[in-house]
């Protein structure tokens, strides 16, 4: 790429938030961590501060340094000291492992709905609520569609003044 180019990506890249919290349901790349949320809980805590304003207050910090940034980088080969997002190999021993921990976490920070990606199944197929198992009161939305394999693909939801969410997925195949 020529350094336009460059500079237009990179300036695309750090405008974007590493997560948006909108009422109970969290955003988020990929699946939430131990860690992250720990970093979500002790934010809330120290500042009072409602828990979007960590992307300002942290995330979007880190662009300065490459040092910085490594704590939020999604490594294959797993978890790393002082990551705090880290790619999931396997998902659902993950979950199975710490789930009593983070399934807690979610509901002190009051999130209800995870919308996910990063991680395919190996279906392609969108899914909803992947861990109730181990995680019973949050509902886990994976978003990832093998875009790559299948084509287009979306989540719309519509949240109900009764507190109840639809979800419809929408896979596209070419």
């Amino acid at each position: 790429m020529d350094e336009r180019k460059v500079r237009q990506l990179k300036g695309f890249i750090e405008s974007l938030d590493l997560f948006y919290l909108e009422g109970t349901v969290l955003f988020i790349h990929g699946y939430p961590t131990l860690e992250f949320l720990r970093t979500l809980q002790h934010y809330r805590e120290v500042t009072g501060k409602a828990l979007n304003f960590f992307n300002a207050d942290h995330y979007r910090k880190a662009f300065k340094s490459s040092e910085a940034m490594r704590q939020y980088a999604y490594v294959r080969e797993g978890k790393r000291a002082n990551y705090l997002l880290y790619d999931v190999m396997d998902a659902a021993r993950y979950y199975k492992k710490h789930g009593r921990s983070i399934n807690a976490l979610f509901m002190e920070l009051e999130i209800q709905v995870v919308i996910h990606g990063h991680r395919p199944q190996r279906s392609g197929v969108q899914v909803d609520y992947e861990f109730r198992k181990w995680l019973p009161n949050v509902r886990m939305i994976g978003n990832d569609t093998k875009v790559r394999y299948k084509g287009l693909g979306a989540t719309v939801f519509s949240s109900k003044s009764d507190g109840t969410m639809e979800v419809l997925f929408i896979n596209y195949e070419k």
